[in-house]
Order: structure tokens, then C-alpha cells, then sequence
């Protein structure tokens, strides 16, 4: 990941008004008392939407979790249990969700201050910017990002922190180079699980996922190099058999956990 960052961003896949309109915002958030700035503008417009939607909010809410149920049933990439767990999950999700009350005056208040807060942390201003960053800035930014979406799902009732603490990792198979653990989290009360799949190599472990995301990632510019290089006198190989014989290392800075 570190040996790729940068390949793929690219300022000109936004156009100068969104570049323009990025600028603002984070202007506009990261200004001296941006907070109160911003909640003296939008609290008539919040109030109004309460007024008006509050009502059909958990309707609303019950119809996105009918579609990702619905997701979740037609996928073909998620086993059987795989499926129990994900529905398990999104229940547990979507019942805190639909009596929440997202329009709170005070709960948008305290969420707006973690916005504008995070904002500030942040070491860019515009796109520009953000895209031209070396890793290690980026990650600090990626760090107050996450630190920021935590407190604002505190401030709805959901401790992200607190969810991780209850942890419980077991081991359900480990042939040295494959392993498959399960992880169970007790999410507001009902304990839900995971099983993930992880591989070794070089001497450490990694979800399989992640790596398969990455070999991908790590195989496109090899790929792009590939097709423009001219025919020779052999046929040229199909896209899909380039894929399959690209096979470059996985980054090291991938997340590596021990099963």
C-alpha cells in the first residue's frame, strides 16, 4: 500500500467546480467558531426537517434495511453462515438506528462541533492538497478522520470503542498457513460474530480479503503495462489469463494479524 500510494490519484478526475466547492467547505469548517457559525444557519432548516420528517424517519429506515437484507440473501460471494452473520449484524444496526432520533437539536448540535473539530485537525485545505500528500500525513489524517466518525456515533449512542473492547477472538481451524478465526462482538447487548480467513506469508498473517484486495491493486499497473506493449509473434494473451499470471507480493504495511 505505501509502495502504491499515489499511482491512482489523479486532480483532473474532478471537475474546478468541485474542486472549488471542496475549498469551501473546508473553509467553512475548519473557520474560527465554525460550530456556532454554521448552527446559527442551519438550526431554522433543521427544525423545519424535523417538523417534517421526523415521523417517517424509522419507515425510511426500515425500507434501507429491507434492501440490504435483501443484499445480503442475493450475494454470491457470502457462505450461508456468512449470511447469518451479516443479517445478524445489520438487525442489531438497524433497530438502534430506527429509534434513534437522528434530528435532535442538541445530539445535530454536538455532532455539527465533532465535524468542524475534525475538520480543523486536518492537514489540507483543498483537493489539491489532499491528493499530494505523502503517506505518513495522510495516514494522521486518516487517523483523525476515524477518531472523528467515532465520537459522532457516540454522541447517537453507539461507542465504537466500546464494541471493540468486548472482543473475543477464537481459533476454529490453523493448518500453519491457512486459518480461520472467529470474532464476537457484544453490539449494544446482542452478540455478533465474524469469521474471517487468514493467510500467512512472509511470516505473517493476513485477512484474505485485504490481501486478495491488494494483489489486485498491485497487479494493475503490471497489467496496463502488459497491453501496451506491442504484439509479438506469439498470440497476445487475454485480459483474464494477464490476471491470473500477475501475481506481485503483497504490500507490507497491509494489516497483518496474528490468529
Amino acid at each position: 500500500m505505501r509502495a502504491r500510494w499515489g499511482l491512482h490519484r489523479n486532480l483532473n478526475q474532478f471537475s474546478p467546480a468541485d474542486r472549488a466547492q471542496f475549498a469551501r467547505m473546508m473553509t467553512l469548517l475548519s473557520a474560527p467558531g465554525a460550530q456556532q457559525l454554521l448552527w446559527v444557519e442551519m438550526k431554522p432548516r433543521l427544525l423545519r426537517a424535523r417538523q417534517q420528517y421526523q415521523a417517517r424517519l424509522p419507515t425510511m429506515l426500515g425500507m434501507l434495511r429491507t434492501m440490504a437484507d435483501t443484499g445480503v440473501q442475493r450475494s454470491t460471494r457470502l457462505t450461508a453462515a456468512e449470511k447469518v452473520q451479516a443479517l445478524t449484524a445489520l438487525g442489531v444496526l438497524s433497530a438502534w438506528a430506527e429509534k434513534t432520533d437522528w434530528l435532535n437539536p442538541d445530539k445535530v448540535y454536538q455532532a455539527l462541533g465533532v465535524l468542524t473539530a475534525t475538520a480543523q485537525k486536518m492537514s489540507f485545505r483543498t483537493l489539491n492538497e489532499a491528493l499530494s500528500m505523502p503517506y505518513p500525513e495522510a495516514m494522521k489524517d486518516v487517523g483523525h478522520l476515524w477518531s472523528g466518525v467515532k465520537q459522532a456515533l457516540d454522541v447517537y449512542g453507539l461507542s465504537i470503542d466500546t464494541i471493540l473492547d468486548t472482543a473475543q477472538i477464537k481459533v476454529l481451524s490453523d493448518d500453519g498457513n491457512v486459518a480461520v478465526v472467529r470474532t464476537t462482538f457484544d453490539v449494544l447487548g446482542t452478540p455478533v460474530t465474524r469469521d474471517s480467513t487468514l493467510i500467512r506469508q512472509d511470516g505473517r498473517w493476513y485477512d484474505r480479503d485485504t490481501l486478495l484486495h491488494w494483489r489486485a491493486v498491485l497487479a494493475e499497473p503490471a497489467v496496463a503495462a502488459s497491453v501496451a506493449k506491442p504484439a509479438s509473434a506469439a498470440a497476445p494473451a487475454s485480459a483474464a489469463s494477464v490476471h491470473r499470471v500477475a501475481t506481485p507480493a503483497v504490500a507490507t504495511s497491509a494489516h497483518a494479524r496474528k490468529p
